[in-house]
């Protein structure tokens, strides 16, 4: 890690830590999580590699912590915003959807998508690849240059949580 990087970032925690703390502070619901979000965004501009393209440090750095926020509440949001049932096949296989099926199902696909954009990259695009482009293990595998395994782990954990999601949403 750079010398230069090091310097910025204490430069940066020694005069607008505190703004920064108080700034998180103010928008969190507790002072633990401001200062997990803190911290990570200290960290996410240590590993900036070019900080040279960064032209205003501090201005970045609380974009990075808006957008830790912005993560963060997408992770804690209340389940009650994101209520869908899940897709039913027989409506699709009808060919004509009510107006409630055509809601139920554009709800699916919304909480379907929202867990998917939490997810990390990697596994996101395991269960894509998967489930929405049909391929198989070896496929995937080779495409993203990760073994097998480690495709079925991403897979596995990939779609429980999409399961756990629909279940609590169908739930409320």
């Amino acid at each position: 890690m750079p010398k230069a990087n090091e310097n910025l970032v204490e430069t940066l925690f020694a005069d607008r830590g505190d703004d920064l703390l108080r700034y998180l502070t103010s928008r969190m619901p507790n002072a633990d999580d401001a200062k997990e979000l803190a911290q990570e965004a200290y960290l996410r501009l240590l590993r900036r590699n070019r900080k040279e393209l960064v032209r205003h440090p501090e201005a970045y750095l609380f974009r990075i912590a808006a957008n830790l926020m912005y993560e963060h509440w997408l992770k804690i949001r209340p389940e009650s915003e994101n209520r869908s049932d899940a897709i039913d096949p027989e409506m699709l296989e009808g060919g004509e959807l009510s107006t409630e099926g055509t809601v139920a199902q554009q709800q699916s696909v919304d909480a379907l998508e929202r867990v998917l954009r939490v997810m990390p990259p990697i596994r996101q695009k395991v269960v894509l690849m998967h489930r929405r482009d049909g391929m198989t293990y070896n496929e995937i595998s080779a495409e993203l240059g990760i073994s097998v395994g480690m495709v079925k782990k991403h897979l596995v954990k990939g779609l429980a949580r999409c399961r756990e999601q629909l279940l609590r949403y169908g739930d409320e």
